[in-house]
């Protein structure tokens, strides 16, 4: 493949764990388009294959091979790439993990070229998880290099950063606002939060990742499910999935089973089919059965959100939006989870929002001239095919700073009430100093409570009038001191 150094467009491409996306620029216009990478949609599988004669496979072609010879089949390249690891030993032998890399941009590169009558990207924009370290993402370098593009004609974007543009794009982010992003794919689950720059530019404030959790999490779970239902309806179908001979069979459940999970993120019920050589059945898997069999997985993913928060120093009322992206932040339990860390975010389709972004992060500003390519964001905008949805919030729950309030609000008055058991008239500074401090929170608190946070406002106003007990009661002593010495004089 010729890299050209003269074109008028950039191509970005999203590695993920499961599956692999890609988008596209045209640097004339500024316009931005997902690629589809298969006859069928926008995701290919990021799977890959490799043939006796090291060739390497990827997508469903990589898929099917898969059945006759699992030994030379890696499922997720990337997660294993994440863990360390620069190579995959298999039954053939060795290979370079950048080779791997390789044959799936050559897959995008493909398909894109024959979107641009086959004139080559003047860049490739490649996304990699935050936590990597340089020597992993120079691995995406050399894969790009082993294609042909050197290495000043690839950008490398982390994932979060690339979420964080295209929310800043499709929405209104001020300077210093603060965003979190909830990657939550097929494979794993990423977590950061950013602060936006004047610049346009995002900084990271934290950063964590579960590469143990993600969408197949659920399909186990389901699969389980499944199989305890046809203990009790069908065994001998049962028995027939458990052959090692019933491959296709288990890839016709898997696809099943993904299917069902993607429709009750829309409705209330779905069926599962399950089929072997000599039996059938559907099981009907409904949205409160399906929730109950992942919570666990849920309250994992939740509980990382939340340590991404507290490692970030962010009070979840400042924070401007808790973006979801990645195709299991569709599961509507997930969204509920994660509204009392602040107010959810989605937009458009979570699967493809990464390598848009990662085109916008590169193209955004006309800031920096010295940087080829560069157009002023204003003028970047996606597709209209892409851009069909509106951004959706759900507003946070309690204000925690209510909370704060109310509790320094109902410990005023306690000392006080020492101070008159005890007469340890010390105390009484502490008192007053309790009052202010819930007065100054319960300000704040009403402040920052929008129109929806109605039990907020309610928990600081009463927090203020507890607090204002013991001041009154100080002042009218004063008073009454003051009085006493001037009648004395």
């Amino acid at each position: 493949m010729t890299y050209q150094t003269v074109s008028d467009w950039a191509l970005a491409v999203d590695f993920g764990t499961s599956n692999t996306s890609a988008a596209y620029i045209d640097l004339t216009s500024g316009e931005i388009r997902t690629l589809p990478l298969t006859n069928s949609g926008n995701l290919m599988p990021s799977a890959a294959f490799v043939t006796p004669l090291a060739q390497v496979d990827v997508g469903e072609v990589a898929l099917n091979k898969a059945a006759d010879n699992p030994r030379n089949f890696i499922a997720a390249p990337k997660r294993f790439m994440s863990a360390g690891q620069s190579a995959f030993y298999l039954e053939t032998g060795s290979m370079q993990a950048h080779l791997v890399v390789a044959a799936i941009l050559r897959s995008a590169l493909a398909r894109a070229l024959s979107h641009r009558g086959g004139r080559s990207p003047v860049h490739l924009v490649l996304t990699h998880p935050e936590g990597w370290t340089d020597r992993q993402v120079r691995l995406l370098v050399a894969a790009a290099e082993h294609l042909g593009y050197p290495p000043a004609a690839v950008r490398t974007v982390s994932e979060p950063r690339a979420a964080a543009h295209y929310y800043a794009n499709r929405t209104t982010v001020a300077p210093g606002d603060q965003v979190a992003v909830f990657d939550f794919g097929g494979g794993t689950l990423d977590t950061a939060v950013l602060s936006a720059g004047t610049d346009g530019s995002f900084q990271v404030l934290a950063a964590q990742g579960d590469n143990t959790l993600g969408g197949r999490n659920f399909d186990a779970e389901i699969r389980r499910w499944v199989f305890g239902e046809l203990q009790l309806r069908n065994a001998e179908l049962l028995s027939e999935l458990q052959d090692e001979h019933s491959s296709d069979y288990n890839r016709l459940l898997h696809e099943s089973i993904r299917q069902a999970k993607e429709v009750l993120s829309e409705t209330s019920q779905a069926g599962i089919e399950v089929v072997s050589a000599n039996h059938r059945e559907v099981v009907l898997l409904t949205r409160p059965q399906f929730e109950s069999i992942i919570t666990q997985e849920i309250l994992r993913a939740s509980t990382l959100a939340g340590l991404t928060l507290r490692a970030a120093g962010i009070e979840t009322n400042r924070l401007k939006a808790l973006y979801l992206t990645g195709g299991s932040s569709r599961i509507p339990l997930i969204q509920r989870s994660l509204q009392t860390l602040g107010p959810v975010a989605t937009l458009d389709d979570p699967k493809i929002v990464v390598a848009q972004g990662a085109l916008m992060a590169v193209y955004r500003t006309a800031a920096v001239p010295s940087r080829p390519g560069l157009l002023d964001r204003s003028s970047l905008r996606v597709a209209p095919e892409a851009a069909a949805s509106p951004v959706s919030h759900r507003e946070g729950g309690w204000n925690p700073m209510a909370f704060v309030a109310v509790a320094a609000g109902l410990a005023a008055p306690t000392t006080v009430g020492v101070v008159v058991a005890t007469g340890i008239s010390s105390l009484g500074f502490l008192s007053v100093t309790l009052s202010l401090v819930a007065i100054a929170l319960g300000v704040t608190a009403v402040r920052q409570s929008s129109t929806r946070k109605l039990r907020g406002k309610v928990l600081a106003i009463s927090a203020m009038v507890l607090a204002s007990g013991p001041l009154v009661l100080y002042a009218v002593g004063l008073v009454a001191i003051w009085g006493r010495s001037q009648h004395m004089w």
